[in-house]
């Protein structure tokens, strides 16, 4: 029972021992972050009362700007400075920053005088020392939309009348000098591949153009376009002289048929070869001014039909005039 009991001792004893060394290790650890964090803290304060150069990008806000006006070059967005102080002086600049106000009824600023900081704080310099706001009449105009969007018809399939916009033009509204140089406004640029009959989408017009000095309204239009599935087709026509004077006994060409090829669309393919009104004329007019002895044929094509002239051979035609008498 003793033996048992001095075993029990021995047992416990090393447990004691280990629970009071992690006790003082813990104690030591605690001890050594303190003083890390006293010399940090005391680090950190003798450095802000060290004098230091900073550089700041400052904003720049318009004021007394009139709707009567409008911008000819945008006034920069912020300017650059240099300011020396205490590193606690300069340390408060992190969470506020002056905002330089640029008066519009002026032609030009100084930047300098438009800085407020602290009294602690030193200015070095500011660039740009000097900022001129040039402004003119504001205009408002109406021009015509200008299209980026590239529309690829699928294969077999084309375009009969160009895709427009609805509304076709829009109000730009800016500078005199600006608004008055804007022939057309552009859309944003688009590709539209494998279109095939109807299409109506929304395209958006690029207010980021002439760097948003111009504001246009409306923001977006409509792009409408039909495709049609073509097909070729042949015709040949007699060249029929046109406008002979009644003295004149008549003009040959040679030679006297013209081929003519062109696109339909499949469902117009049985009126185009029959219409009546697909002809080809020369006038005498011009052979009468002509110095070279050739003549191009005119073709003229159905108007109730979808049909666009491809190729005519032979593109020109020699002439014989035969003068008769009174």
């Amino acid at each position: 029972m003793l033996n048992d009991f001095r075993s029990r001792l021995q047992q416990r004893f090393p447990r004691r021992r280990r629970l009071q060394t992690g006790s003082n290790m813990s104690h030591r650890g605690i001890t050594v972050t303190l003083s890390v964090v006293a010399a940090t803290v005391l680090w950190f304060g003798l450095s802000l009362s060290d004098e230091y150069t900073k550089e700041l990008e400052l904003e720049t806000r318009v004021v007394n700007l009139h709707n009567d006006s409008a911008w000819v070059s945008l006034p920069p967005a912020t300017v650059s400075t240099r300011i020396r102080g205490r590193g606690f002086d300069l340390l408060r600049t992190r969470f506020y920053r002056p905002v330089l106000e640029l008066n519009a009824a002026l032609s030009a600023v100084e930047t300098p005088p438009l800085l407020e900081v602290s009294t602690a704080l030193e200015v070095l310099d500011v660039e740009p020392s000097e900022i001129r706001l040039v402004k003119d009449e504001r205009v408002i105009r109406r021009v015509p939309v200008e299209s980026n969007v590239q529309l690829e018809p699928a294969s077999g399939y084309g375009f009969f009348n160009a895709p427009r916009f609805v509304p076709d033009s829009v109000t730009v509204s800016g500078a005199r000098s600006m608004v008055n140089a804007i022939d057309a406004w552009p859309t944003e640029h688009s590709n539209v591949r494998r279109v095939r009959d109807s299409l109506v989408m929304d395209v958006v017009i690029d207010e980021n153009h002439l760097d948003g000095l111009v504001a246009v309204r409306p923001t977006s239009v409509k792009l409408t376009a039909q495709t049609y599935q073509f097909t070729e087709g042949e015709r040949v026509l007699p060249v029929m002289v046109t406008d002979l004077p009644t003295t004149q006994q008549g003009v040959q060409l040679e030679p006297a048929n013209i081929t003519v090829r062109f696109l339909v669309p499949l469902a117009q393919y049985d009126a185009a070869l029959n219409a009546p009104d697909m002809f080809a004329t020369v006038s005498y007019e011009t052979i009468r001014l002509d110095r070279t002895g050739w003549v191009a044929p005119v073709v003229n094509l159905p108007s109730s039909l979808m049909i666009a002239q491809t190729d005519v051979s032979p593109s020109r035609l020699r002439y014989f005039i035969s003068i008769g008498s009174q």
